[in-house]
C-alpha cells in the first residue's frame, strides 16, 4: 500500500527542520536550539504525518478514512486520559538533549514552574482570606462567626451522657488599662489572654474572641458537668488574675465568667444559650468580679 503524501512530507520535514538542537544543517547554518516555533512545527508535523499514515492514501480517500481518523483521535484521547491518571503533571518533564521534543519539554518546564509558583501564591492568598474570615487577626482565636459554628456543632453532638458547657469571659480591668496605659498595652493584654487560655485548654476545647474584651469557651464531654465546668472556670479566674506585663509595667486585669450547661436533654438554641451565658457572666460581675456564676438551669432558653 502506498502511504499518503502527507505522511512522507511530514517525515522529510522532520528530518530537515525538526527541533534537533542544531544537529542537522549544513555549511555552518544550523537550526537554533531555542527556537520554539521550530519545535512546535516539528510536533505538528508528527501529528499531521500520523493522521496521514493512518488514513491511507490521499489519492484514494475511501469511506473508511474518516473512521480511521476518528479511531486515531479516540486512541489519542484515551492515551491522554491514561497519562493524566498515571502521571503527576506538576513535575518537570525530563529533557533529553538532541531529542526532537527537547525544546518543547524545556519550554513546558519553564511554563510549569511559573504556573506552580502562581498556584502556590493563590493557595496562600486563599488560606489567608479564609483565616481573616474565620479568625481574629490580633489573637489568632476563632472569631464570633467561627465560634458560633463550633458551638452549634457541639450542641448537636451533645447528649445527657456527654454534656458540655458554654462560658463567656469578660475582662474586668481591660477598659481601665486601655484608657490609661494605651491601646498598645490593651493589645498586649488581649494576646496574652489568648495565650493563657490556649495553655489551659491545649487542643481539647473551642476558644473564641467575640469582640472587644469578651472571650468565649466551649468545653465538651464533661464527665460530671457542674463540677468539671466549675473547675475549669476557676482555673480561668486564677490564671487571668495573675498580672500581665507591658514593658516595665505590671497590669492586673481579672475576669468574670458566666457558665451555662447544654446537652441535658432540654431544647436550646445557639441564640438562647449565648444569652444565658451572657446573663450568667453579668451575675458574676455583680457578685464582685473575679469569679464565675452558673445560669439557672430552669430558666427559659
Amino acid at each position: 500500500m502506498v502511504h499518503s503524501l502527507a505522511g512522507w512530507v511530514a517525515l522529510v520535514a522532520m528530518i530537515l527542520v525538526g527541533p534537533r538542537l542544531g544537529r542537522f544543517g549544513r555549511r555552518g547554518r544550523v537550526i537554533e536550539g531555542h527556537s520554539l516555533p521550530i519545535a512546535a512545527l516539528g510536533v505538528f508535523l508528527l501529528w499531521f504525518g500520523w493522521f496521514g499514515f493512518n488514513a491511507g492514501s490521499t489519492f484514494a480517500f475511501t469511506a473508511d478514512a474518516p473512521m480511521i481518523m476518528v479511531n486515531t483521535a479516540l486512541a489519542g484521547a484515551v492515551g491522554g486520559l491514561v497519562g493524566m491518571a498515571a502521571n503527576d503533571f506538576s513535575t518537570p518533564v525530563k529533557v533529553e538533549n538532541e531529542s526532537e521534543a527537547s525544546q518543547v519539554a524545556s519550554f513546558h518546564n519553564a511554563v510549569q514552574e511559573k504556573f506552580n509558583i502562581e498556584i502556590d501564591r493563590r493557595k496562600i492568598a486563599i488560606q489567608r482570606l479564609a483565616d481573616l474570615a474565620n479568625h481574629d487577626p490580633l489573637t489568632g482565636l476563632g472569631n464570633r462567626r467561627l465560634f458560633l459554628d463550633e458551638l452549634r456543632r457541639a450542641m448537636n453532638e451533645a447528649h445527657p451522657a456527654r454534656q458540655g458547657a458554654l462560658m463567656f469571659l469578660d475582662l474586668d480591668g481591660f477598659k481601665a488599662v486601655n484608657d490609661t496605659v494605651g491601646h498598645d498595652a490593651g493589645d498586649t493584654v488581649l494576646k496574652d489572654v489568648a495565650s493563657r487560655l490556649r495553655g489551659i485548654f491545649g487542643e481539647r476545647g473551642v476558644l473564641g474572641r467575640l469582640g472587644g474584651d469578651e472571650f468565649a469557651v466551649v468545653v465538651e464531654a464533661l464527665e460530671m458537668p457542674e463540677r468539671d465546668a466549675a473547675a475549669r472556670a476557676s482555673r480561668f479566674v486564677d490564671n487571668l488574675d495573675a498580672p500581665f506585663t507591658h514593658g516595665e509595667q505590671r497590669l492586673r486585669i481579672g475576669v468574670s465568667v458566666g457558665i451555662v450547661l447544654f446537652g441535658d436533654g432540654a431544647l436550646a438554641t445557639v441564640k438562647g444559650l449565648t444569652k444565658r451565658a451572657d446573663e450568667a457572666m453579668y451575675e458574676a460581675k455583680l457578685a464582685g468580679k473575679g469569679t464565675f456564676r452558673f445560669f439557672g438551669r430552669t430558666a427559659d432558653a
